[in-house]
C-alpha cells in the first residue's frame, strides 16, 4: 500500500524515532531547519540524550526520500546550512 510523500510532522516522527534507535532515549528533541526539495527532506534536529546536558543539546542533520521514507544521510554534530 502506496504511503504517499513523506509529510513535516512524519518526518519529524521518523527522525526522533531514528535517533532514539541510533543514540538512545531522548528527552528533549526540535527540529530546527527542514525543506523539501526534489523529492528529498534536508533537516536539522537538536536532541538531548537521556542522562546528556540540557544545556548543551547534540546537533544532526539528515536526508530523507519524500517517497521511500529511507534515511539516505545522517550527520551528528553537523548541520545543514542555508
Amino acid at each position: 500500500m502506496p504511503q504517499g510523500k513523506l509529510t513535516f510532522p512524519r518526518l519529524q516522527t521518523l527522525l526522533h524515532n531514528h535517533l532514539e534507535d541510533t543514540v538512545g532515549r531522548l528527552t528533549d528533541f526540535e527540529v530546527t531547519f527542514a525543506k523539501l526539495e526534489r523529492g528529498v527532506w534536508k533537516a536539522n534536529v537538536e536532541f538531548v540524550v537521556k542522562g546528556g546536558r540540557e544545556d548543551a543539546p547534540d546537533t544532526a542533520s539528515f536526508m530523507v526520500d519524500a517517497d521511500t521514507r529511507e534515511v539516505l544521510e545522517f550527520r551528528k554534530g553537523s548541520l545543514w546550512k542555508e
